[in-house]
């Protein structure tokens, strides 16, 4: 069973986000913090992951808690393991150096991916990161990627705020008529200061009104999400689910389907 957004939000979205355009593009986009892919029955997966994601088909995955090269994970270098069961490219992006190797987030796509870089955020715990690309989108051109995974300690809302601020103030040098998606485990919950400022600065909740994703055998709380900046563009989110996938890692995927057009 797939929980989907509701009829309401979804025709809101559609009203407030979007009119006809004559150039359009579709998107299937997916956030899943892996727990580098070990489930609740303590075993590492991978093609259990590969497999969840591929079912979706996604044209753009951000991925956290990925491990590389680690001890932990038999030397593997999870994102393009992943990459190859999901036929999609794979980029990591290293946040900390961990047993041996590295660890941190990862992109997967369908689309070109160019000028892909890793940009450390303020320390705030544990060290954080973002992993950003250039991505070419058939129809539109250049759009860009953001994969990201703030800080796990819940009571840290002014870290995290940091945080997203070293992001939005990223966002805001790339050209505003570009789309920009933002993906990842925020680590917080929709009544969050956290995200009432993505959506008080104009970002589109793809995500709004979806159940809870963590943790993944009973969810309590909705911490993975996706975000668009349009640029120039209008945004339709046409469709939004949190996957119930209960056992592959310790939080259920959370997928959209946008429409970007003018």
């Amino acid at each position: 069973m797939i929980r989907r957004l509701s009829s309401l939000f979804l025709l809101a979205s559609l009203s407030a986000c979007s009119s006809a355009g004559k150039i359009h593009s579709e998107l299937r986009l997916m956030t899943y913090n892996m727990h580098h892919g070990e489930g609740l029955d303590q075993r590492i997966d991978l093609p259990r992951i590969a497999a969840i994601i591929d079912v979706q088909k996604p044209d753009l995955v951000a991925l956290q808690e990925v491990d590389q090269s680690t001890r932990r994970s038999q030397g593997v270098d999870q994102a393009s393991v992943l990459a190859a069961g999901a036929k999609l490219q794979g980029h990591f992006g290293k946040s900390i150096d961990f047993a041996g190797g590295g660890y941190g987030n990862a992109i997967l796509s369908s689309l070109p991916c160019q000028a892909v870089s890793v940009h450390a955020l303020p320390l705030s715990g544990e060290a954080r990161s973002f992993l950003y690309s250039r991505v070419e989108v058939p129809e539109i051109g250049r759009a860009h990627l953001i994969a990201t995974h703030l800080d796990s300690d819940w009571k840290s809302h002014a870290g995290r705020l940091k945080q997203l601020k070293a992001i939005l103030d990223f966002a805001a040098t790339l050209p505003s008529t570009e789309a920009v998606i933002l993906m990842g485990d925020f680590n917080a919950t929709p009544d969050a200061a956290e995200i009432r400022q993505m959506v008080n600065v104009g970002w589109i909740d793809a995500t709004h009104g979806l159940a809870a994703s963590f943790p993944a055998d009973a969810p309590k709380e909705r911490i993975d999400y996706i975000f668009i900046r349009p640029g120039a563009f209008t945004c339709r989110v046409l469709d939004a689910s949190v996957i119930d996938e209960r056992g592959a890692s310790d939080h259920r995927p959370v997928f959209a389907r946008i429409q970007l057009s003018r």
